[in-house]
Formats: C-alpha cells, structure tokens, sequence
C-alpha cells in the first residue's frame, strides 16, 4: 500500500490541484521544486506569506479533563472491582477490611484530583 497525501496547490507531473500524489516515489529535487522550496527550506518571506494563509504549524492543544473526568479515572483499574467486589460480599460486616479500603481509594481519588490541578514548580 503506497502513502499518498493530497497537497493544496502542488501538482507534480502535470497532475490536477489537489490530486492525491505519491511523494514518496518522487525523486528529492522534483518535490523541491513543486513545493516552492530549497534544501535550506523556505525563504522568510515565502515562510510569512505561508504562515498568513495557512496559520502557524501548531497542533491544537487537547482540552484538559475535567474534574469529574479526573476522579472518575482513579477507578479504571482491576483491583478496585476486585474490591468492590468483596465489600458487596461483606456487606453484613459491620466494617470489613476491603470496605477501609475502598473508603481509602475514594478520598484517595479526592487528592489526587487536587494534586492535579496543582501548579508544578518551573522547570520540572
């Protein structure tokens, strides 16, 4: 299966504006040229214009999880339904041992959001 990627405006081989290209099995100078550009990259004022049409070559930020979100992935893990598990089984204990462990997890899940929204120090 050969990669092709559709680039606006480029049309290498005489193809149409926007057709799907093979640039991988185009040789280096031939992808160059068609791109407008030299092994030493983009000239600053073609960088510019590029920049002013296309926007600046940044990913988007992921949105950070929310509170609940946060909380919530504190229980993505086996170990506490084995837990929950066993405090429903002893449930006619008046305090079983995995029911101190399950309050344990949940205020544990507490601080742990807290320690996520926390500031880290600078350069760490």
């Amino acid at each position: 299966m050969g990669a092709s990627v559709a680039v606006s405006g480029a049309k290498p081989n005489g193809s149409a504006e926007g057709a799907a290209v093979a640039w991988h099995a185009l040789p280096a100078e031939a992808v160059l040229s068609e791109l407008g550009v030299s092994e030493a990259g983009l000239a600053t004022a073609e960088a510019n214009r590029r920049r002013a049409r296309f926007g600046p070559n940044r990913l988007p930020r992921p949105h950070p999880p929310g509170v609940l979100r946060l909380y919530l992935r504190q229980f993505k893990k086996p170990l506490v339904y084995l837990l929950l598990l066993a405090i429903l089984a002893g449930l006619p204990v008046p305090l079983f041992a995995a029911q101190l462990l399950w309050l344990n997890l949940v205020t544990n899940g507490i601080q742990d959001v807290a320690l996520a929204f926390e500031k880290g120090e600078p350069g760490s």
